[in-house]
């Protein structure tokens, strides 16, 4: 039995086809779909020298050098089943040094046995699309982009659903935020298969046999971070990536925190939750960007006042930990108070459109005169957000509040950046309702209509100057007690 396939691009036939004969309209190296339907097809007729060229050099070197090893694999994997191309997502934009543009993609394989309509998760895959700029003004065209295969490897199962966990357990949580592709993350040990395994791997075992529970998100963003540090079951947050102060680092703005886009993230260390205990921010010069006045007592903070190795500083973030993390009174667990506000809600809707298709919609802070509100994770086109924030505004009279354009701006920002090109970058479309009559809010913009900003959207408030209603109580944080740590998580006798 053949291999099916099931393209999602729309340039192809959809349905069910054998890929050896349906397909051929659609095989290329101009689409990350293209590509990949290219190597699956290549993979399926045993046909090596397809699918070295639509390997890049590290993919060429993971599945060896001639890559017959990792074909003969995959071939035997993907006999008999039916596969479908899925979630095909812009991850990141750079300028090459020769003037072209590389746009990299992450993409999902799914399978079922053949005959089966029950997908689920088989192959991961990244893809490099060069487009070359037009070498002169006499080029009437741009000549359609190349893509390789970066990695296909084999994809996490996918969990079946859980209840949720009754009982909280303390997390430390590693966040990595580092573009790999840069010059210095070359040099990784025999044992691990990138650079960020091996800073995990070391992270996940320490903390484990503490008894912890161990969170490591990697290509973290804002929004990834914010949920660390605002989650009632953090103790510990680590934070890894690039940072500048008084000079700057290589793409990184003096007084920047940034993750692996380019977008920084400073702000985000704003609002912690009362019960984290420990924060560490491996960064060059990142105490010049972090004000330590800003976190509570009770939090204790390690940061850089100098270049560092990202290895060598979470090893040292590491080791200050110890002095906080192996205190009894951590250990046996606690609960912070619980802060209780009034104030009214409003529910903010973020589209993104489905046309925009090479934009990247990062992860969305959203303020109030400098005070957080809530954030957006980073989406895809096509996809639609919603979220619940709470505004806190002055009392007027009985069940009367002020509401004026000063004290209800809104401000949606996915962080400032100065490596990635403006024009593929998008905040989305942005829309708000509340349960009170009379309220709107208009988007600051260009005569035209377009948005004043591109990373920072400006929503002004120009509605009612008076609410007749009614502030309800709410929870900045959630809030749930830090058990102790049982016995059956002890940590290991010292050798």
């Amino acid at each position: 039995m053949k291999a099916l396939f099931q393209p999602l691009d729309r340039l192809c036939t959809t349905g069910f086809l054998l890929i050896t004969v349906a397909l051929s309209g659609c095989r290329g190296t101009s689409t990350p779909e293209a590509v990949l339907i290219t190597a699956l097809d290549a993979i399926q007729k045993k046909d090596l020298a397809t699918f070295r060229s639509v390997l890049a050099e590290d993919a060429l070197q993971e599945f060896g050098d001639l890559a017959g090893t990792g074909l003969k694999f995959l071939s035997h994997e993907m006999h008999g089943r039916t596969l479908q191309i899925q979630e095909v997502v812009l991850l990141n934009t750079r300028h090459l040094k020769t003037g072209d543009r590389e746009h990299i993609y992450s993409a999902k394989v799914t399978s079922a046995p053949s005959g089966s309509l029950l997908h689920s998760s088989f192959k991961e895959a990244t893809v490099s699309c060069v487009s070359s700029a037009p070498r002169s003004h006499r080029e009437s065209h741009t000549p359609p982009p190349n893509c390789l295969i970066l990695n296909l490897s084999a994809a996490a199962p996918e969990s079946p659903p859980q209840t949720a966990d009754p009982s909280p357990r303390q997390t430390v949580t590693l966040l990595t935020s580092l573009d790999l592709n840069q010059t210095g993350f070359r040099g990784v040990g025999r044992k691990f298969k990138t650079y960020n395994d091996e800073l995990e791997v070391s992270f996940r075992a320490h903390f484990e046999r503490l008894g912890y529970r161990v969170v490591v998100k990697h290509l973290a963003n804002q929004f990834d971070l914010a949920s660390a540090l605002r989650s009632p079951e953090s103790v510990a947050v680590f934070w890894l990536s690039h940072a500048g102060a008084g000079t700057s680092a290589v793409g990184v703005s003096s007084g920047a925190i940034v993750d692996s886009h380019g977008f920084d993230v400073s702000a985000a260390f704003a609002s912690t939750h009362p019960n984290l205990r420990f924060l560490a921010i491996v960064g060059c010069n990142s105490q010049g960007v972090i004000n330590a006045k800003k976190f509570p007592a009770s939090l204790a903070l390690k940061v850089f006042d100098k270049k560092i190795d990202a290895k060598l500083g979470l090893t040292e973030a590491m080791r200050a930990s110890k002095a906080t993390l192996n205190l009894p009174g951590i250990r046996t667990g606690f609960e912070s108070a619980c802060e209780t506000r009034l104030g009214f809600p409003v529910e903010m809707t973020r589209n993104l459109s489905a046309e925009l298709r090479d934009k990247l919609f990062h992860a969305l802070r959203v303020e109030n005169n400098g005070k957080v509100l809530g954030y957006f994770p980073a989406g895809k086109p096509g996809d639609s957000q919603s979220e619940t924030l709470y505004l806190d505004l002055d009392a007027t009279g009985a069940a009367q509040y002020s509401a004026s354009a000063s004290s209800l701006k809104l401000v949606a920002d996915v962080g400032s950046n100065p490596v990635m090109p403006l024009d593929e970058i998008s905040v989305g479309s942005l829309t708000i309702s509340t349960p009170w009559p009379g309220a709107h809010w208009k988007t600051f913009s260009r005569p035209d209509g377009a948005p004043m900003g591109v990373t920072k959207n400006i929503l002004i408030y120009d509605g009612i100057d008076q609410i007749q209603a009614a502030p309800v109580p709410y929870q900045p944080f959630a809030c749930r007690p830090l058990p102790a740590i049982g016995p059956a998580m002890e940590p290991a006798p010292q050798q």
